[in-house]
């Protein structure tokens, strides 16, 4: 039976790159959007502050895994 890999431990920082989300070109040129770390988390943390979250509370993003909506919620 084969053994899992290894991996190698890396350090990130808030400002590397954490995603490319793709924009349609509705108004122009599809381009990438480029969004860090930091600004991943800032989006969790401003939705679960917008409606009140807390770690009882649970949520269901019923749309589709590939869509950008799931950074905004």
């Amino acid at each position: 039976m084969a053994s899992a890999p290894e991996f190698k431990q890396i350090k990130i920082e808030d400002k590397d790159l954490a995603e490319i989300l793709y924009t349609s070109g509705t108004t122009g040129n599809p381009k990438g959007c480029l969004h860090t770390h930091e600004t991943v988390i800032a989006a969790g943390v401003t939705g679960v502050k917008a409606i009140d979250l807390n770690e009882k509370d649970k949520m269901l993003i019923a749309i589709p895994i590939w869509h950008s909506s799931p950074l905004n919620n």
